[in-house]
């Protein structure tokens, strides 16, 4: 180091003339310096004093000033990230040991071309980049692919900071310019018009194009000469790429001072040996230049040479001295030393012309002076012709020699490229393009969209399906479910209800519906309420395939229905049908379920019912039954192809209708004028004037006020007149959008006490919008005294966040002389028929979830019920391939969504990284979601909680987001259940602070329940809640361990935990979380959350005691964090991720996080690395400032972590928490640092 810095102070003592970039040019009748004259410094101290004085002045990396110095920026907001050394250096092995050993897997452009590639090594070579690290960064990234970005990545991920040009630096803070030379050319580079040049230009040949010094040219030569022999050698010996390490350093400090001096050395040698005349210094016989410049003949009438620079000078330099002329005898020839003053130096010129006559020698020397002090004009048409010939021809052979220095100049470069592009062509028929993996080919190659393709597809094994242990096995298997069905066919239960089968009404139909499934892909069956249909069916197509022929077909066959309660009962009746006791899923059982949080089938199951959120594998011999007791059945059958319609009448059960003013007739309802079921009617008062003329003939007028008829109620027509007027009138005043509770009691009264129904011994269903009005008439019929017995009155709840074994209860008959009344929502509707049900109440009211497109907010909104949701009410008493893009196919869906609805959410598949940014093919990560029936962020949140190792916790995260928070808030407890809540706060964020108050509760369930119901009601927790996370969590787990996701607890926090009833005993009590496994968790959540995240608009306060609201902003605008949430206060400058956003009296955003930058870099959206400002972006609006080798190492992670997820599918089994790329990614997490 100390001799660098040595040599280094020596160069401000260097001649101007050397850093000016001169470059002598003989034989072009240019003065030599060596030779012919010499500059000469009037003042030469001051000129050596003023050319130290100028420092550089302090600035920052940043060499384009027109955009923003992110160095020195202001704004705070913009936070600062760095990588520790070390860790910095280990990805950045990483990553280049994954493009040596995955770069030949790429395809090679076949559009690349000579110029292409000189256009990259000119735009790199424009940055300033040394020559060595321009073909080391081309031969690595074009050769598959790269492009300029590319080529900038790797020099700034592999090069050290000193090796940066300005502008690429990797420090953060303020740099200042050194005195050290650099190679790279100085801020403000001289132009040989300047009047303050001290170089000599008569020897100067200036290459404008490259804007280079001599400096520059000493060095460049230097570089590619070795370059090019390096480059030689490694051709011969066959190696296909340098290791720079291995090498001799190159500095090119050191090279430039030796050649400088070696440079001065001769120009001090020559300018001796002129002096003494050294006549050895040229040779004898030299021949001499001798030309006749008379120009008399041509009737020239301008001004001759030497008047033209006598004027100019007078002109352009008024304050310096005549040129002055000094004639050189050389024999009995002439040649004219000209001297001009300038204001810096003095040019001397002597051309090696010569003429016989001395005039002639002036005329000629004064040509040259104002060659050189005219350069680049076209001063010579003002000169005589002889004379001009002569400027041209200096002209013309200076630039010659300018092409001549450029081409040897660029040959290293332009061997470079051709070498280059002929291993591109040597290579290119070698490459095999992949072959495309199931489901990422692109929109080019998809089969034709229709329906009939799908009818046409060839039975044919699909290469990229996955052969379960059931397929294995073969016909051997489907024999064993042959003889389990016969099996079971002749045990009792069986033949005890095979009567009850043959009396439903499809048992009649069985022959034309197996005949239309035979000749036909699709089928659609109208089968009326109580027909069977949803038993019987998926039976006959069991019993068929496996009893139908003389050996059994294979058989898989899967019934989707609307609810969890559907599947559950429709399982349990046609297990017991087909002769198994054992209930659906048993081993003894054809028959199974799967529902949301439970599994009941096994590898005897052919027959499974399942909910909508199921996911069926694709396959070619894909038979589909429609199945539908108001479906639309010419739409479906015009929709799939004209496909066969097979009516299926009901049961032959007469069904007696009692409408609203029946009910009312009937039960003698009165509906007093203040009740709250009643509308509510402003009565208005009309003035009335009579004038009347008395006894007499006076006249007298009386004043008198009526009610005035608003017109309110209802206008009930003449079908109503025979009804009572207390019917009609509770008819015309009542509230429609209110249920009537007071009416729905004195109806089970009347049920119950009135001749007609009092002998008809069944159960009460009765239809209502959601839970809260469940609750209501629950807690109404509870406390009314008609409906207290026990011994008469059974009340059973069915909705669907009511557990399994609850809603179960809705079907078990109770004893004789006691009425169930089952208070349900719409689950009850569709798919589930109560055996001992007689009567039905509607109240004609569901709520239905809806979404708004221009808010992309969702909301519960109650509404009427449809006519065919009616009938379907009325009924319940006795009873994949790929076509295109997403918007081509769905806009062709039976009942289309929305265009908006569909860019929507392609657009929120691209944004979380499901699907590529251009076209519609999924990516890695978006195959492993398709395999996961969760919200595709619930998704994507679970899988990388698997490969960082917190499965368990996250798992409880994505559980209680899914359902719902256990914090309960009273209304008059408000502030003391944010105290409770505040406790418990972890790391500024809800998420967390839900999973401490999950760890707390399991750790206290061990010392029994009344410490559970302490610890619930000091925290203000909902224990149902808590139980219903803890259930999905745990059904969430065993998800992604079918899905092969079977992560382990490298966070720390330990396997998943067991309840305190477990039969292995008490868990060991979980440990706290701790900060390494709070910066993993958060990661993971921003993996999942992304894109819902927004920057804090820090407002702090000068009063520390006022709490002022956090307020953020978002990529929609701005929004405040909810009062329910811990950083509802919260004023630092960072990020916060939130889970949803609402809109009351203002916009919302409940459940936020606190996040650092590296999850955001990570796993967030689409990342742009601005090189030279030293700024990452990502989606175009949230930046960070950042080293540019930062931005770049989190540019080549992700595709890392693509090629892990993509290595998962290939192998399902592969365990990627062990690979390296996942524990440097869990190390850099836990190492963050914001600065």
């Amino acid at each position: 180091m100390g001799g660098k810095k040595k040599k280094s102070a020596t160069v401000p003592t260097v001649p101007p003339a050397a850093a000016g970039g001169n470059v002598p040019a003989a034989g072009n009748g240019v003065a030599d310096p060596a030779t012919n004259g010499k500059k000469q410094k009037p003042t030469p101290a001051k000129a050596a004093v003023k050319e130290n004085k100028p420092k550089g002045p302090k600035t920052y990396s940043l060499t384009n000033t027109a955009q923003v110095d992110t160095g020195g920026v202001a704004d705070k907001s913009i936070l600062k990230v760095v990588i520790q050394a070390d860790l910095e250096k280990k990805i950045i092995k990483l990553i280049n040991d994954f493009r040596q050993e995955n770069g030949d897997k790429g395809p090679i452009s076949g559009r690349l071309t000579n110029k292409k590639l000189l256009d990259l090594y000119l735009a790199l070579q424009k940055f300033k980049f040394k020559t060595e690290h321009i073909e080391e960064a081309m031969k690595i990234s074009v050769l598959y692919g790269g492009d300029l970005h590319s080529a900038l990545d790797w020099l700034c991920l592999n090069l050290k900071d000193e090796e940066l040009p300005a502008g690429f630096s990797q420090r953060m803070q303020e740099e200042n310019h050194e005195t050290k030379p650099k190679f790279q050319p100085a801020p403000q580079a001289p132009q040989p018009e300047s009047p303050k040049e001290t170089k000599k230009e008569p020897a100067k040949v200036p290459v404008k194009d490259e804007g280079a010094s001599m400096k520059e040219w000493i060095l460049r030569y230097a570089e590619q000469s070795s370059e090019e022999s390096s480059e030689e050698e490694e051709e011969q010996s066959g190696k296909k790429t340098r290791n720079p390490e291995l090498d001799e350093k190159f500095d090119p400090n050191d090279r430039y001072l030796v050649l400088t001096a070696q440079l001065y050395d001769a120009k001090e040698m020559a300018a001796t040996a002129k002096a003494k005349k050294d006549k050895g210094a040229v040779k004898k016989n030299e021949p001499k230049d001798i030309r006749n410049f008379d120009y008399t003949a041509r009737s020239w009438t301008g001004k001759s040479p030497k008047q033209f620079l006598i004027d100019w000078v007078r002109k352009n330099l008024p304050k310096s001295p005549a040129p002055s002329f000094q004639k050189v005898a050389a024999g009995r020839y002439w040649k004219c030393r000209v001297r001009v003053q300038r204001l810096d130096d003095v040019l001397e010129v002597c051309p090696n012309i010569l003429t016989e006559d001395g005039m002639q020698a002036q005329h000629l020397g004064a040509t040259l002076a104002i060659y050189n002090l005219c350069k680049g004009q076209s001063v010579h048409m003002l000169i005589p012709p002889t004379y001009r010939e002569v400027w041209l021809e200096w002209r013309d052979s200076e630039q010659a020699e300018e092409e001549e220095l450029r081409t040897a100049i660029n040959k290293p470069r332009d061997q470079f490229i051709a070498r280059l592009l002929t291993r591109l062509k040597q290579q290119q028929p070698q490459k095999k393009c992949p072959s495309p993996q199931p489901g990422l080919q692109g929109a080019g190659d998809e089969p034709e969209d229709d329906w009939e393709s799908l009818a046409n597809l060839e039975e044919e094994e699909d290469p990229g399906k996955t052969i379960t242990p059931k397929e294995r096995c073969g016909g051997a298997a489907e024999a064993a479910a042959r003889a389990l069905l016969l099996k079971l066919r002749g045990s009792a239960l069986s033949r005890r209800l095979q009567t009850e089968r043959e009396q439903l009404p499809v048992f009649q139909h069985r022959v034309r519906v197996m005949e239309a499934l035979c000749r036909n892909r699709v089928v659609v069956v109208a089968g009326e309420t109580g027909s069977g249909k949803s038993t019987q069916i998926p039976q006959f197509i069991l019993e068929e395939l496996l009893t139908g022929e003389a050996e059994a077909q294979p058989c898989n066959i899967v019934v989707t229905q609307p609810r969890r309660i559907s599947a559950m009962s429709l399982a349990s009746r046609v297990s017991q049908e087909l002769g198994c006791d054992d209930g659906p899923g048993a081993k003894s059982s054809l028959c199974g379920y799967q529902i949301r949080m439970e599994n009941k089938s096994s590898d005897s199951t052919r027959l499974l019912y399942c909910t909508t959120g199921d996911v069926v594998q694709k396959r070619s011999d894909l038979h589909l039954v429609m199945m539908s007791a108001t479906v639309d059945c010419d739409k479906f059958a015009a929709y799939f192809n004209r496909c066969p319609i097979v009516n299926i009448p009901g049961r032959t059960f007469p069904v007696e209708v009692f409408h609203l003013e029946d009910i009312v007739e009937e039960t003698g309802y009165v509906l007093e004028k203040d009740s709250e079921y009643s509308q509510k009617i402003l009565e208005e008062e009309e003035e009335v004037n009579i004038n009347f003329t008395q006894k007499g003939g006076k006249n007298m007028q009386h004043q008198e006020f009526i009610v005035k008829d608003s017109g309110s109620g209802w206008d009930l027509g003449p079908d109503l007149d025979h009804f009572s007027s207390r019917t009609r009138h509770a008819l015309q005043y009542m509230n429609p959008n209110k249920i009537n509770m007071e009416l729905v009691l004195d109806l089970l009264d009347y049920l119950d006490k009135s001749p007609q129904f009092a002998v008809v011994d069944g159960a009460v269903l009765v239809f209502l919008p959601g839970l809260a009005h469940i609750q209501q008439l629950y807690d109404l019929l509870s406390t009314d005294k008609r409906f207290r017995g026990k011994d008469r009155y059974k009340l059973v709840a069915l909705h669907s966040t009511l557990s399994s074994k609850d809603q179960a209860a809705a079907f078990t008959v109770p004893p004789a002389g006691v009425r169930k009344i089952v208070l349900s929502t719409n689950i009850a509707e569709t798919g589930v028929t109560i055996p001992d049900v007689v009567f039905v109440i509607d109240t004609g009211k569901t709520k239905e979830n809806k979404y708004h497109e221009s808010s992309q907010m969702s909301s519960l909104v109650e509404t009427f019920v449809s006519k065919a949701s009616a009938l379907q009410r009325q009924g319940r008493a006795g009873r994949k391939c790929e076509y295109g893009s997403p918007e081509e196919f769905l806009c062709r869906a039976l009942d289309a969504p929305q265009p908006q609805s569909v860019s929507n959410a392609v657009c929120l598949l691209r944004r979380i990284g499901a699907c590529i940014p251009e076209g519609h093919a999924l990516t890695p990560l978006g195959h492993h979601l398709a395999t996961l029936p969760v919200n595709v962020k619930i998704g994507k949140m679970l899988i990388f909680g698997a490969i960082l190792g917190c499965l368990d916790p996250i798992a409880t995260i994505a559980a209680a987001i899914s359902e719902k928070s256990p914090f309960a808030t009273p209304m008059n407890q408000k502030d003391q259940a944010n105290l409770a809540k505040a406790t418990l706060a972890v790391a500024n964020s809800d998420h967390l602070t839900i999973y401490n108050a999950y760890l707390g509760w399991k750790n206290i369930r061990s010392e029994g329940y009344r410490a559970e119901m302490a610890y619930c009601r000091k925290h203000f927790l909902n224990r149902n809640a808590l139980i219903t996370i803890e259930d999905i969590k745990q059904e969430l787990m065993r998800m992604m361990d079918q899905a092969g996701f079977s992560g382990s607890s490298r966070s720390g926090r330990g396997p998943p935990s067991r309840d305190r009833s477990d039969p292995r005993g008490p868990q060991a009590p979980l440990t706290p979380l701790g900060k390494p496994q709070i910066c993993v968790l958060n990661a993971v959540l921003t993996a999942g959350l992304y894109d819902s995240v927004g920057r804090i608009l820090y407002t702090p306060s000068v009063d520390v005691l006022d709490r002022v609201a956090c307020s953020v902003e978002t990529a929609q605008g701005k929004a405040q964090v909810h009062p329910s949430s811990v950083n509802r206060c919260l004023q630092t400058r960072g990020w916060l991720l939130f889970q949803e956003k609402v809109k009351y009296s203002k916009i919302y955003l409940r459940d936020t996080t606190l996040i650092s930058p590296f999850p955001m870099l990570l796993f967030g959206g689409d990342i742009d690395v601005q090189h030279r400002e030293r700024l990452i972006s990502l989606d175009g609006w949230i930046h960070f400032q950042a080293p540019v080798r930062i931005g770049v190492i989190f540019k080549h992670l992700r595709k890392l972590i693509d090629s892990l997820l993509e290595k998962k599918l290939e192998n399902p089994r592969m365990n990627l928490e062990d690979e390296k790329t996942i524990q440097l990614i869990i190390e850099l997490i836990k190492m963050e640092n914001v600065f």
